[in-house]
């Protein structure tokens, strides 16, 4: 039996890697409850109140606090949320900081 290739994305960053989906997991996932505990510190809320600005259950954002990797459209919603409060990438994703940023878009009422 031939051994099943590894996938890999290519992830912009200061060392634009190629990395595999292990990789990718390894270095930004595995650790997502505590850089998410980061972002909503720094936005001053809850994480109750991160559910209802995402517009997901309470119940789904306390999987991610025990660890559960958010579905491709939550984590989508979750990185839109940090890029368009200030300093939300940074606590989301410091390794990239000023390396993501929101382009264009217009401000969000939810932030009011």
């Amino acid at each position: 039996m031939e051994p099943t290739k590894q996938r890999t994305i290519r992830v912009r960053g200061r060392d634009n890697p190629t990395l595999t989906r292990d990789e990718i997991r390894s270095r930004y996932l595995d650790d997502l409850p505590e850089r998410v505990e980061r972002f909503i510190d720094a936005a001053g809320w809850s994480w109750p109140e991160l559910a209802a600005r995402l517009g997901v259950t309470e119940g789904l954002v306390a999987a991610w606090r025990k660890g559960r990797v958010p579905s491709g459209d939550a984590m989508y919603g979750l990185l839109q949320l940090a890029a368009r409060l200030p300093g939300g990438m940074e606590a989301l994703y410091p390794e990239f900081s000023g390396g993501l940023a929101a382009e264009g878009g217009e401000e969000d009422e939810r932030w009011e």
